[in-house]
């Protein structure tokens, strides 16, 4: 094989490329570790703050080193029924700095989505992995809580279709849990739905010191007609129908404005082949009795040959002066007038 020296002549271009790719090799394998290492304990840290989080799961993590400014920035996709806020990111920001023992940026996408099971069961899907597979786990006592809750309120509404479920939260207190339902309607809950829908959390939940509160956020559709008292009357009604139901809403409006010192805010017809359904809301210094509806009711349904039903929503936002009794709306309407009229240019042509 000759001498060493000669030896080293011909292995030496083999043996420095042999160097150069166990050096990259290695530092590939570091690189690798260490981010195995740094996804490994951005999922774990924010799979232990979420845990206690009803309906969250993550579903992807990304990070990345901007060049020239220290520490790491953190992109993490999670699904859940909220958005977080601010503090809780910024908690969650601390505890990844910590466990990673450098500074981290923490960005959250929140993807919102609601986990609704079947009717009467309250089980949900957990978690969805990043391959597709799906994971059902046992979850934190308090989440099964508010699981649970959120299904049963939402098995109720299903017979008061003007009623949205917006929200569930839940707090402990040293009487016991309570859940804070957030609702969507028209009108605020009565104290016997509350009851109910509570009989039925302590049954499912087994925790009989549980209580309900619910929080309704008040809704009021309006349209160019006016406020939405009867959907139909202002959505399904084609152009003949808009001018029949426009000299009805007009009579009516003159009945019940004929009894005194009443103010129709808003009035909606709705016209079926066999009935006619009035609904108003009737502002005045008294409510309209049911003998006075009965006698408007009698006299429609003589005049349009078919019954004729009015209900009246009746309201104390009644406008009083020395000069007499007034509603807001129609104050509200004679100022906004006066500062159109007041804005309109003042030339001789207008536009048509």
């Amino acid at each position: 094989m000759g001498s060493t020296r000669e030896l080293a002549r011909r292995f030496a271009a083999a043996g420095t490329g042999l160097t150069i790719v166990v050096v990259l090799l290695t530092l590939s394998l570091i690189g690798v570790i260490e981010d195995a290492h740094i996804k490994r304990t951005i999922s774990a840290v924010l799979e232990a703050e979420f845990a206690n989080d009803p309906n969250t799961g993550i579903e992807e993590i990304a990070y990345d080193r901007v060049q020239g400014e220290p520490g790491l920035s953190v992109l993490s996709m999670i699904r859940t029924p909220r958005v977080l806020p601010p503090h809780k990111v910024q908690h969650i920001e601390q505890a990844l700095t910590t466990a990673l023992e450098e500074t981290v940026h923490l960005f959250v996408r929140c993807s919102l989505t609601r986990d609704v099971a079947s009717t009467g069961s309250a089980e949900v899907l957990v978690k969805l992995n990043l391959d597709g597979s799906i994971t059902r786990s046992e979850s934190h006592p308090d989440v099964q809580i508010v699981q649970v809750s959120e299904q049963v309120i939402r098995e109720f509404l299903v017979t008061e279709p003007d009623v949205t479920l917006e929200d569930v939260q839940m707090f402990r207190y040293d009487s016991g849990p309570v859940i804070l339902a957030t609702v969507r309607a028209n009108r605020p809950a009565v104290g016997i739905e509350v009851q109910y829908v509570e009989r039925i959390l302590r049954e499912r939940t087994g925790d009989p010191t549980l209580r309900l509160l619910a929080r309704t956020v008040s809704t009021v559709d309006v349209s160019s007609k006016g406020r939405v008292l009867l959907g139909r009357a202002h959505i399904d009604v084609n152009a003949d129908d808009v001018a029949r139901h426009a000299n009805l809403e007009q009579l009516a409006r003159k009945e019940i404005e004929a009894l005194g010192d009443f103010f129709v805010n808003d009035l909606d017809v709705v016209e079926d082949d066999n009935s006619l359904r009035i609904r108003t809301q009737v502002v005045g210094p008294r409510p309209l009795s049911p003998k006075e509806l009965k006698s408007i009711e009698a006299r429609f349904t003589k005049e349009f040959n078919k019954p004729v039903t009015v209900v009246v929503w009746w309201s104390t936002d009644l406008l009083i002066t020395n000069e007499g009794y007034n509603s807001t709306r129609n104050r509200v309407e004679d100022v906004a007038a006066q500062s159109l009229e007041a804005q309109k240019p003042r030339t001789e042509h207008s536009l048509p």
